[in-house]
């Protein structure tokens, strides 16, 4: 097996983000810590970093919107 870095090594918002998805909606149905999860690239990890990589989608959009509004007088 070869060592490649981990996908979210240079992003720690989106890891971060990532590691709080997976903490709060898997604590029940898994015994790997986020890191375990991270290096084995297990489904519910994929699932937790696509649920980040939305969330910050969302957010850059929303904060895309604020931008472009006319400050109020």
């Amino acid at each position: 097996m070869t060592n490649q870095p981990l996908p979210l090594a240079h992003d720690e918002t989106l890891r971060a983000m990532a590691a709080a998805i997976y903490s709060t909606v898997f604590f029940d149905d898994v015994s790997l810590s986020f890191d375990r999860a991270e290096r084995r690239r297990t489904s519910e990890y994929r699932r937790a970093v696509g649920a980040a990589q939305q969330a910050m989608a969302a957010a850059s959009r929303v904060r895309e919107r604020e931008r472009r509004q006319l400050p109020l007088l």
